[in-house]
């Protein structure tokens, strides 16, 4: 076995046993509600962090570069080969060079920061179950007046004031090629019910 497999056995090894422990923590964790959860949170704050480290290897290429800017709306910016993604959108003065960006939801108070990407000429990427609110936000204030007393299913009222153009929509378990970079999609409801979680692999991180 060469140096560089030994790595890549290590990192994988490494990998698996950590999200193992997260997921059986995050069994316990439904266990804890109306109990005192801190020291949980903390260990499993710490075992996250250890999962997300790795050990370098060789590679022909060069290393995507990861950016995270923090603010009432948080971004991620990945750099390769002279290309720009964003996740959740950034704020510069020049976003004109930010070819690809993926939305993980589509509440306005989110949106305000993506749409100058989209604006600029980013193609963008959304979860298919939150297409209505995107694509057609007008219907909804439309109706929303008489409406809003019998939408029994309603989760949110932060939808956009006008259409979002989106590129490509997106559901669990469909896959992105950005680049040569793969991104998988997974359904994380939560913020919104059509929530989607984006996960990619850096170097092995």
């Amino acid at each position: 076995m060469t140096i560089t497999n030994r790595l890549r056995h290590s990192v994988t090894h490494h990998r698996a046993t950590v999200w193992r422990t997260l997921v059986r923590l995050c069994s316990s964790l439904a266990a804890c509600v109306g109990k005192n959860i801190r020291p949980f949170v903390q260990t499993l704050a710490l075992l996250s962090a250890s999962c997300f480290s790795f050990v370098p290897f060789a590679t022909a290429q060069k290393a995507p570069a990861l950016q995270f800017q923090e603010g009432a709306v948080n971004g991620v910016l990945i750099e390769k080969g002279g290309h720009r993604l964003s996740v959740y959108g950034w704020q510069d003065d020049d976003v004109s060079n930010i070819d690809r960006v993926l939305l993980a939801h589509g509440r306005r108070d989110v949106l305000w920061k993506v749409t100058p990407l989209i604006d600029a000429g980013a193609k963008a990427t959304a979860p298919n179950r939150e297409r209505f609110g995107l694509e057609a936000p007008s219907e909804f204030w439309k109706n929303f007046r008489a409406a809003r007393f019998h939408d029994y299913a309603q989760q949110t009222t932060k939808i956009a004031g006008r259409s979002v153009p989106i590129d490509e929509w997106v559901n669990e378990g469909d896959s992105i090629t950005w680049h040569d970079l793969n991104f998988v999609v997974l359904e994380t409801p939560g913020f919104t019910r059509g929530s989607v979680t984006y996960v990619t692999d850096l170097e092995g991180k």
